[in-house]
């Protein structure tokens, strides 16, 4: 077996250690690919751990290094049972505990961490059950905490009428509002899952801060924010990274002159964590060939204009950055007659 090491000791062990604290240096011979076992003077083979609790991963032992093992029994290692603790490996790499403090040393996964960092985000509402399927995403205990990439991620699902793992954190989904979704992660397990709560004000924070996180899991990072219905349900989207699409949402619809910029709220369409907006606007007039513009920005001033223009009745794609909470701003302008107009959003995308 290539990762199973014996060795002879000068006096023998008449059998295996049934204390914590036995030494072993052996000179390896080869090196580990993966988990790994020691068996002294022909005794039973028992697997070998690292310092950071986990069985090896590979690279730990190598070829022609010293390696130091010490016995242990006790509930943290091995469910209880007796095995052997690496200590060291001339040449070997170190395992480690995953860091809990700005001084400790860190594991690989922890380094890059940076919280909602989502590499191939697909996700969508079906059933009134949110499911998503990730490549990796940054999690931490808060910001400037303790992080570690989470990968490999399918099949997580997140129901608004449940509480707890895969639910709300607590009570109910919102009616006719927005529920943010965390992907949080229990280091000891290795175990991510979803975690729901109703969107708060004004900006929904990138870690969880509530107080109703569930038992062991200690890092987090928001991977959605999404609407709901008047009866507290999904409403149905699609999402790729952290752009949100959604059923066409109007949120304008008149016939008044506006020369100068007007805030018009978009809350019905958009969370208060929204960055940028996007759908379309329609346009018309009473006068056949009058010319009618619909001017839609981020700011008064404008920033971010975008414009619908024509002679007849015209539909055109909008797509702005969200300088107000939930607001953006429009103005029109005619050549002649009464022009008439609306404003749909469809998509929008969140920041953390």
């Amino acid at each position: 077996m290539t990762n199973a090491y014996v060795a002879s000791n000068s006096i023998p062990l008449d059998a295996l250690p049934s204390t914590k604290g036995v030494v072993q240096k052996f000179l390896a011979s080869i090196t580990n690919t993966g988990n790994a076992t020691y068996a002294p003077d022909g005794l039973a083979a028992v697997p070998i751990f690292g310092l950071g609790g986990q069985q090896l991963q590979g690279g730990e032992i190598v070829s022609g290094g010293v390696a130091t093992l010490v016995s242990y029994i006790g509930p943290l290692l091995n469910a209880g049972a007796l095995c052997w603790v690496l200590f060291d490996c001339t040449g070997g790499s170190v395992q480690v505990a995953p860091a809990t403090a700005s001084l400790q040393a860190v594991q690989v996964a922890q380094v890059p961490a940076v919280v909602g960092d989502m590499r191939e985000m697909r996700a969508a509402v079906s059933g009134g059950i949110f499911s998503i399927v990730l490549n990796e995403i940054g999690v931490k205990t808060a910001i400037g905490g303790v992080g570690h990439i989470v990968s490999g991620i399918s099949g997580l699902t997140f129901n608004p009428a449940t509480v707890g793992v895969g639910g709300m954190d607590i009570g109910t989904a919102p009616a006719s509002g927005y529920v943010a979704v965390y992907v949080i992660y229990n280091p000891t397990t290795g175990t991510a899952a979803l975690l729901g709560q109703a969107e708060v004000s004004p900006i929904q924070p990138s870690t969880y801060t509530g107080t109703n996180m569930p038992s062991g899991y200690t890092l987090s990072a928001l991977c959605s924010i999404l609407p709901t219905t008047s009866g507290s349900a999904l409403v149905v989207v699609t999402q790729r990274g952290r752009t949100i699409t959604v059923p066409t949402v109007v949120v304008l619809s008149t016939s008044t002159l506006q020369s100068v910029y007007a805030e018009v709220s978009v809350s019905v369409a958009i969370p208060k964590s929204a960055c940028r907006v996007a759908g379309y606007g329609t346009i018309g007039n009473s006068t056949v060939g009058a010319t009618t513009v619909l001017h839609i920005a981020s700011s008064a001033t404008p920033t971010g204009e975008n414009q619908i223009a024509d002679a007849a009745a015209h539909a055109g794609r909008f797509d702005v950055l969200i300088s107000d909470a939930q607001h953006i701003f429009w103005a029109n302008n005619v050549s002649a007659g009464t022009p008439s107009q609306s404003i749909a959003v469809s998509e929008y995308e969140f920041q953390v």
